[in-house]
This record gives structure tokens, sequence and C-alpha cells, in this order.
């Protein structure tokens, strides 16, 4: 796996590279503070420039280098101590340094957050918004409008939070925004069905979890018996 004992070699001193690339790694000890701390994937190691080639997770930060910017980047990136590339940054091997199990949910969770802040935002979505919105109006009675059923459910919500507590509530929350996150893509690629979504469940666990940890020879039972433990001392 990922996570194993690092061997180092002349093609890949560090041993970060895998294939496919799987080994998070965080930027240190550059000139820039916004670079420093940033997590990454190890994509390639350049023997010829003594460089290795990360690919920066989405959302990590504001003035990540964008589409168009490479230029900039490029200079950024050098008078940091590393440079720009076509799969993303470079940086010498001294300014990597594996990532921690910490470091790795945080850099998933930010790129989950990014995920669904482009999900939410996106003219697909907005458009699927306003027709769910046109329906709900189409159903109610002519006198009830969707505002009023929406304030009908922050209602429903304070009295919630009275009977179950608010800490209990963000738990319940928190849990069901990670079971979205997990099934994002399948949400995205179509599929509403709950039993079809329910049936790649497994296989969309197991893979967040390899990407936040570097366990990537973890089974799909190991993950499924990890997710239930989590659950039962989570709702204890």
């Amino acid at each position: 796996s990922a996570s194993a004992v690092i061997f180092a070699t002349m093609s890949d001193p560090s041993g970060f590279i895998t294939t496919p690339p799987s080994t998070f790694v965080k930027v240190v000890g550059t000139s820039r503070e916004d670079l420093n701390g940033l997590v990454c994937v190890a994509v390639q190691y350049n023997a010829g420039t003594g460089r290795y080639i990360v690919q920066m997770l989405p959302g990590q930060a504001s003035n990540a280098p964008r589409p168009g910017e490479a230029a900039g980047a490029a200079a950024a990136a050098r008078a940091a101590g590393g440079s720009a590339a076509a799969a993303g940054l470079s940086f010498k091997p001294e300014n990597l340094v594996q990532a921690s199990a910490m470091d790795k949910v945080k850099a998933q969770a930010t790129f989950a957050m990014h995920e669904a802040k482009r999900f939410v935002n996106s003219p697909d979505t907005k458009e699927k918004m306003r027709r769910m919105y046109t329906s709900l109006d189409q159903r109610l009675p002519p006198q009830v409008k969707p505002e009023y059923v929406g304030i009908g459910a922050l209602i429903v919500l304070f009295i919630v939070i009275r009977i179950v507590g608010f800490s209990k509530l963000v738990l319940l929350t928190s849990l069901v925004l990670m079971l979205g996150m997990i099934l994002m893509p399948d949400i995205q690629a179509g599929f509403t069905d709950p039993s079809i979504l329910a049936s790649r469940f497994p296989d969309r666990l197991r893979e967040n979890i390899a990407k936040a940890t570097g366990y990537t020879s973890l089974t799909k039972k190991q993950a499924m018996i990890g997710f239930g433990l989590f659950m039962f001392f989570a709702l204890k």
C-alpha cells in the first residue's frame, strides 16, 4: 500500500511514486507561505531536473494555479524552491514530506467542500433546483407557496433541536453530509435510485478511505466494518 515502508531509488529518491499515483505529500520549507502546507499527490519524479511533479487537490488555496496562470505559477514556484510543470507543480525532494493521516483527511474534506460548492453553483444544478421549485409549487394548494414549506421545515428543525439536542443534530447532519460526499460522484452521474446508490456505497467508501489514508489494499468488507464501528461509536 501507499503507506508501506518507503523505498528510495535514484528514479524516486523519496519513494513517493506509485502506480497509479496515490501518495499524498505536503509542501514544506519553501519561501511561499501559501504553498507551504498544501497537500498534493506525487505524480512523477523527473530525474533530469531532480524534482517531483505533484498535482494539487482543488479547493485548498484561492491562489493555487488555475488554467491560464501557468507562467505566473512557474515564476512563483521557482522563487519558492519549486517549478511549474504541465501536470501541476514540481518541487525538490527536500520540499516534500509524506502527508500525515490528519493532513490527508483535512485535504480530502477541503476537496469535498470544493466539489460540493462547484456542484451547487453549477448551471445544471441551478436549473434542476428551479424545476424542483416549479414542480413543488404546482403540487401545493394555490394558497401555499414553497417558501411556506421552507418556513415549516425550519420550525420542525427547531423542534427537533429542542428534542434531541443541537450537538446530536449536528452529528447526524454531518453523517448525512459525509454519506452525500461519498456518493457524490454517483449522484452527479445521474444515479438516484436508493438501491443502486446502496449497492455502490461499499466501493465508494473503500475508495475514499484509501485516498484519505493511503491504505490502497483495503477491501470493501474491511471498509464497511470500519464504517459500521464508526457509526456505532458516533451514535452511541
